[in-house]
Formats: C-alpha cells, sequence, structure tokens
C-alpha cells in the first residue's frame, strides 16, 4: 500500500503520507481511516505528503474522489497538500486540487512540508 495514515496530537494534525505507486484502492482505504480520525480526534485539517509518490491514480479516479469527501466532512475542513517531484503526480495533483477547489473544499499546495507546517501554524494561532 502506497499510503500511511496517522495522527499528530501535538499539531492536532492527521497526516497522509502517499509513497510510490498509489492506487484507488489505496486512496479509498486511507480515507476510511483518516475520515475516521477526524470524528475521533475533532480534527479538521489533513496534511497530505507526497513528495515521494511515484505514480497516481487517473485523472477520472481523482475528478470523482471530492464526491465522496462530502458525505463524510463539512467545507470547513483543510487538506493541506506536499507536491512530489514526479511531473505526472504533479499534473495529477494540481488536476485533483483545481476539482477540489471548485467544490468549495479549502486545498492549499506547497513544494515543501516545512512551508507546508509553517501556513498550517500561522493559520491555526489565527483561528
Amino acid at each position: 500500500m502506497g499510503c500511511k495514515v496517522s495522527y499528530d496530537d501535538r499539531e492536532n494534525i492527521i497526516e497522509l503520507a502517499l509513497t510510490g505507486a498509489v492506487s484507488e484502492a489505496d486512496l479509498n482505504e486511507a480515507a476510511k481511516v483518516w475520515t475516521r480520525m477526524t470524528r475521533d480526534h475533532g480534527c479538521g485539517v489533513l496534511l497530505v505528503d507526497a513528495s515521494t509518490q511515484e505514480e497516481a491514480p487517473s485523472m477520472m479516479e481523482l475528478y470523482e474522489r471530492p464526491k465522496l469527501y462530502a458525505a463524510e466532512l463539512d467545507r470547513s475542513f483543510r487538506v493541506v497538500f506536499v507536491m512530489s517531484h514526479s511531473p505526472q503526480v504533479r499534473e495529477a495533483a494540481i488536476f485533483w486540487g483545481t476539482v477540489c477547489r471548485n467544490r468549495g473544499w479549502s486545498v492549499h499546495m506547497f513544494e515543501k512540508r516545512e512551508e507546508a507546517m509553517e501556513w498550517l501554524k500561522a493559520v491555526n494561532s489565527s483561528d
């Protein structure tokens, strides 16, 4: 599986690490875990670290994926995405992020994990 889900209680964020080839089945299984964690921990932030992801699911799968979020989450949920170095995965991530934003989700893309964490800390301190 190319997905690992964890909860950081110090930062109150859920992290989804994507590595290597990530399939639709991987994302579906990981989504079950991280959406449950949002309820269990009252967490409204998902940090997706795709920096080592090498392959992405199809564009059609990525287009449909945000519809699945609506059943589990409200639109105040934030996704912070750390980009891959793979051109194919970057293109897929940008497409997915655009689809999410067009459907009302808060998705922010960053080149480095440190930048994503700095942004999260700034936003969380202003809330």
